[in-house]
């Protein structure tokens, strides 16, 4: 699962969930996922909760991967839904779900306070959070001067390079070209 800015907070809050509650394989509808998010939100009532969700099929599942670039969780709650308590709704819990068992940040967030994973790794888990220069843009390529993939070492590609090969150690293929044209940090930078 991958995202960027208040894309990562979404797909962060969204493993967790998973997680939490289970990935539906069932009858998939409108009222499971609002029933999923009832049980997700409330600790105290989620057993029992989620027994009442036999036909959404809810299965327990791993979650290989998680990569975010500079997690945005302090514009969580996008403007259009003005009711809405960010309190109530802003990350649950920034530890990581031990059912997901690698998460990677790249972030640079001088304009937002980070977002970090807050619990250390459990067995078998990984958790990084890389720091890099540049701006917010940068991370994700949403800036002129962060170039594109034809410009080969701007930061947008190193970052995403530095993602595509934690995806590749774990067994996510590629088409060989689109990979290619990610940077790397220099062997300076690295050591």
């Amino acid at each position: 699962m991958f995202g960027f800015s208040r894309g990562a907070y979404t797909v962060r809050s969204l493993a967790g969930m998973i997680a939490t509650c289970g990935l539906p394989t069932g009858a998939f509808t409108d009222d499971c996922v609002t029933q999923a998010f009832a049980a997700y939100l409330d600790p105290m009532k989620r057993t029992s909760i989620l027994a009442g969700l036999g036909a959404c099929g809810l299965r327990d599942v791993t979650i290989k991967m998680l990569g975010v670039w500079d997690t945005v969780g302090s514009l969580s709650i996008p403007t259009i839904f003005s009711g809405v308590e960010e309190n109530k709704y802003g990350f649950l819990d920034t530890s990581l779900h031990p059912d997901i068992k690698n998460a990677y940040q790249s972030m640079k967030q001088a304009q937002f306070p980070a977002t970090l994973w807050t619990s250390k790794p459990v067995g078998g888990q990984t958790i990084e959070h890389v720091w890099f220069s540049g701006c917010h843009g940068d991370m994700g390529g949403g800036t002129a001067l962060a170039g594109g993939v034809d410009a080969g070492t701007c930061l947008c590609d190193i970052t995403m390079g530095r993602m595509v090969a934690k995806s590749q150690a774990l067994g996510l293929t590629f088409d060989p070209a689109a990979a290619a044209q990610c940077g790397t940090l220099p062997a300076k930078v690295r050591s």
